[in-house]
């Protein structure tokens, strides 16, 4: 026997099945879209070996003595200061060494007069000081990021470009200072960061607009380190750091010829160089005969240095040097010298920082010449895939 079914009953049918199929599609898409609370957390070293500081917030704010199981709420801002017994503070005592403060939900805590989103966590050591670490989600955590690392001003694509390497260079180095308590510090030796003082739109908008986006090769988060400018060719971090990434090989690099680090020289005396490398390195350097070219990176980059004294002859890392010496007068290893009269050495060079990995000036070229941050992405980390994770 055949079914009838009326026609209003097979429209009725149809209309629901359509709103049940839009609505699971709905529901489908929200749910690809984490909060910022479900990205990764990072902890940032913002002060290392401090010996007080000043916690508060615009409103109420908690502090949590770890291990007690203790927690008071505050209303002022409260100084903490250290001992070798532990942290303390005048208004509420003796409080341990370790402490935690958090916010009222959606407001924000300050250290030392200045806005950080998410915890502050206090972490005493043994030499009587302690480390002032904050934790926060990584999307937020960029945000006061890409403003100190590149101008927001550039065309979006190249602080694109910046907010994936930024947020690649946060996930691969987790736990890079975890004897210290905290993933990263908040100066360039890591990544410079500032709170919320540094905070634009435009780094948010490019934070945003690649939330979760990473840069892989062969399925792994990459060191995605980068560079204020190549001065013309990249470098192999095998001459950097010893390491032999694939991904960070030399690139020939025609981008970001008007950057103002194209060119630099600087003239230094002898007695400078070694008391710079005597203070800032584990070396030993007499009085100063000569510094010879020891070698040359397939990049063309000055590799290594021979510095010939009275203590013997010692074959130094051309980025050690540079740094020993200050990395706002030797800007680069890209560079030629030339001993002078009166024991002093003249440098004349290229570009500015290690020249490993993304040239910062070069990706503001390639945006205003129209190339998609994923662009600028592959063309400085060889054989690369931007994802999400």
């Amino acid at each position: 026997m055949a079914l009838h079914i009326s026609r209003k009953s097979l429209v009725l049918v149809a209309v629901v099945n359509l709103f049940l199929l839009v609505a699971c599609r709905e529901s489908l898409a929200f749910s690809k879209k984490p909060s910022i609370e479900e990205s990764p957390m990072v902890k940032i070293g913002i002060f290392v070996g401090a010996n007080k500081v000043r916690i508060g917030s615009a409103s109420f704010f908690k502090l949590i003595k770890e291990g007690s199981f203790g927690q008071k709420e505050l209303k002022k801002e409260v100084e903490i200061l250290a001992n070798k017994d532990g942290l303390f503070s005048y208004s509420l005592g003796h409080l341990g060494k370790r402490l935690l403060f958090a916010p009222s939900s959606g407001t924000y805590l300050t250290v030392n007069n200045r806005r950080y989103r998410g915890k502050i966590r206090l972490l005493h050591r043994e030499d009587g000081l302690f480390n002032v670490i904050n934790e926060l989600p990584v999307e937020e955590y960029l945000y006061g990021v890409i403003k100190y690392e590149i101008s927001p001003a550039w065309p979006i694509e190249s602080v694109k470009a910046q907010a994936v390497a930024a947020r690649t260079y946060a996930l691969k180095h987790l736990g890079k200072h975890g004897l210290k308590g905290f993933d990263l510090l908040s100066s360039p030796a890591d990544q410079a960061y500032g709170g919320m003082e540094a905070e634009d739109p435009r780094a948010t908008q490019a934070v945003d607009e690649t939330r979760d986006e990473i840069i892989s090769y062969k399925d792994e988060i990459i060191n995605a380190v980068y560079h204020a400018d190549s001065g013309g060719v990249t470098e192999d971090d095998l001459f950097v750091w010893s390491d032999d990434e694939p991904y960070l090989t030399p690139v020939k690099d025609s981008f970001g010829q008007d950057s103002p680090h194209r060119s630099w020289s600087a003239i230094l005396s002898l007695g400078r160089i070694r008391e710079n490398l005597n203070k800032n390195t584990a070396y030993e350097i007499g009085q100063i005969e000569s510094i010879e070219v020891a070698e040359y990176s397939p990049s063309g980059r000055v590799a290594a240095l021979r510095i010939n004294h009275s203590y013997g002859i010692d074959r130094i890392r051309s980025n050690t040097f540079r740094i020993a010496l200050n990395p706002g007068i030797i800007r680069s290893t890209f560079f030629k010298l030339k001993t002078l009269p009166d024991s002093e050495v003249e440098f004349e060079g290229n570009g500015w920082g290690h020249g490993v990995g993304m040239s910062q000036w070069g990706a503001r070229d390639m945006a205003s010449l129209g190339y998609t941050y994923q662009d600028i992405l592959k063309h400085y980390y060889k054989g690369v895939e931007i994802e999400k994770r």
